[in-house]
């Protein structure tokens, strides 16, 4: 494979079921492979879209979520979003914890849910945010519009040092 960073751009839409998130992954996994020279990259944002699909299809109110990825070869970098209906709620949940898990530096918040999930009684973990943002870093964001859509969306440089 070439050393150099290969553009492309790919959108998926599903009904929101479990068992299409290991299928997605492993398409995005080799999808981001195809593009990306550095592997251990290609790993940490294909982890990242799994974790985003595992949130999306946990705390959907719609029967469709939307995942949309382009690869920049030339800026050498990664935006991807994933995207599903929510309801107030979980909504006002996320943004709440959305915010929590970008209130301090990546790793000590990673450790302190780590902490918190190993005492949970409602069998959620909360990880997935915390553990994208310390692992693969970028920049994430979280849009909901007015009618409880939800987009996260993540930005990240290819070639940023790796904090793992």
């Amino acid at each position: 494979m070439s050393d150099s960073m290969q553009s492309g751009h790919v959108e998926i839409r599903f009904g929101p079921r479990w068992k299409y998130i290991a299928a997605t992954r492993s398409y995005v996994q080799n999808f981001v492979a195809i593009s990306i020279p550095n592997d251990s990259k290609a790993d940490q944002i294909a982890m990242a879209i799994s974790e985003l699909l595992e949130n999306a299809v946990k705390y959907s109110d719609g029967e469709e979520i939307h995942i949309s990825m382009h690869i920049d070869g030339q800026a050498k970098k990664v935006f991807l979003s994933v995207s599903n209906q929510g309801n107030p709620e979980t909504v006002a949940s996320l943004r709440t914890f959305f915010e929590r898990v970008h209130s301090g530096p990546p790793l000590e918040t990673f450790l302190e849910l780590m902490k918190e999930a190993t005492t949970r009684s409602d069998g959620l973990s909360q990880l997935g945010l915390a553990r994208i943002r310390y692992e693969v870093g970028g920049e994430m964001e979280l849009h909901a519009d007015d009618n409880n859509y939800v987009t996260v969306s993540l930005t990240v440089d290819v070639d940023a040092k790796e904090n793992v």
